[in-house]
């Protein structure tokens, strides 16, 4: 497995970015601005690291949002099915998915970790 990206849930995406782009100067690569008002901006390193930082509208649950501690971890697999039969054969419960080659699964700690097919 390779580490592919880290979500991160932030409170203030202005200042997220502004930390993420000046400090740790990482790159945006691409940003999404839903209609139901979530914003996120994709940031990459100099190798192959991605940040993607999401913030929720103000009105949202606490359910929908997690205020500024929810962090995901992806990892891409060369072999999704055999990714998967591993995980199973563990007894790790798949909590979302799966979804075109795409799952999660919870940690110890409860973090979500992500594990797609490579591209």
């Amino acid at each position: 497995m390779n580490l592919e990206m880290v979500t991160i849930t932030v409170a203030d995406l202005e200042k997220s970015e502004r930390f993420y782009k000046e400090i740790l100067e990482l790159k945006e690569m691409q940003r999404i601005d839903t209609p139901d008002g979530i914003h996120i901006v994709f940031l990459k390193d100099e190798g192959a690291g991605t940040i993607e930082l999401i913030e929720y509208p103000k009105n949202f649950t606490r359910v929908e949002k997690i205020d500024g501690s929810n962090v995901s971890i992806v990892f891409n697999v060369n072999d999704f099915n055999e990714a998967v039969r591993k995980l199973e054969e563990q007894n790790i419960k798949i909590i979302n998915g799966p979804m075109e080659k795409y799952i999660f699964i919870n940690d110890p700690n409860g973090v979500k970790i992500g594990v797609r097919q490579k591209h």
